[in-house]
């Protein structure tokens, strides 16, 4: 499994970390924007009724990446689902084996927000078949021609916690694994000192909690790359680090190694959330 499919349309330096850090890995890269006219999404557009505070494009984005992928991968064929806001580490025969053990499972990221786990899945570093991208593509229509009314109550449940309520591929993700009762596994979990990052400004993952710096996991970079330590002092390889956001800034001074300009970035970054929590306050 040494495939990463990556749908995008943008071209940006965070982009190209990307992909320099996946090739020079050994993961082969497929770099593309997705199909406009595959007729499955389309059907999937015409049925789809838009409940976050997202952009409608940047939801149907990410809804596109599963029938894009589905598209290319071939029966049998088990591969990566990649965001492109990702710094690789590790090669494909690094990746843990109880992410690998069952060829015919799902491997996606569950997120935890002050130690309660997410009712979404990330996709971002996730592993498909053919056979689950095709019934996740027909749960996903399912879901908005027979079954709109439960997302609906789903979003007004969240806009009642957070004024950021989505129902995303995420959150259909997390229906799915629920409703077909599919063999997944959480990557966002510590296997040995090897680590799926779910993403940097999270701190906490299934079984540890990591050092933060700037609001975000605390970076140690070194001649041998970048390491995470959780509170207890255990130094953690990210095989993979989701650059979510703004910290996307933070992919090329990964790479070249710069402190300086990692730390000037992340500085940049911190003082923006705290201006705009005291902005909200203030409202």
């Amino acid at each position: 499994m040494n495939t990463l499919y990556c749908f995008e349309n943008r071209s940006a330096p965070f982009v190209d970390v990307f992909r320099q850090t996946a090739e020079r890995n050994g993961f082969k890269v497929v770099l593309q924007a997705p199909d406009a006219n595959d007729a499955d999404f389309m059907r999937f557009r015409e049925v789809y009724q838009h409940l976050s505070v997202n952009p409608e494009g940047f939801e149907l984005a990410c809804f596109h990446r599963y029938f894009a992928m589905r598209s290319l991968l071939s029966l049998g064929e088990r591969a990566i689902m990649a965001d492109s806001d990702l710094f690789i580490q590790c090669a494909p025969e690094s990746i843990p084996a109880e992410l690998t053990a069952n060829p015919d499972g799902f491997v996606g990221s569950i997120g935890i927000a002050d130690g309660v786990s997410e009712e979404d899945i990330s996709p971002h570093f996730s592993f498909w078949t053919r056979a689950l991208l095709d019934d996740f593509c027909d749960f996903m229509i399912e879901q908005y021609v027979g079954n709109v009314e439960r997302l609906r109550e789903i979003y007004t449940h969240r806009c009642q916690k957070t004024s950021r309520a989505s129902v995303s591929d995420m959150t259909l993700l997390y229906l799915w694994v629920q409703d077909r009762k599919i063999a997944f596994t959480n990557s966002n979990q510590l296997f040995g000192a090897r680590y799926i990052d779910h993403n940097v400004s999270s701190t906490d993952c299934a079984n540890a909690r990591f050092e933060t710096s700037f609001g975000r996991k605390k970076m140690l970079l070194g001649a041998d790359g970048v390491r995470l330590r959780t509170i207890d002092g255990k130094t953690v390889e990210p095989l993979a680090l989701h650059l979510q956001g703004r910290y996307k800034l933070a992919a090329m001074p990964l790479l070249t190694g710069n402190r300086v300009k990692l730390w000037q970035g992340s500085a940049y970054i911190a003082g923006g959330r705290i201006a705009r929590q005291a902005m909200s306050r203030l409202r």
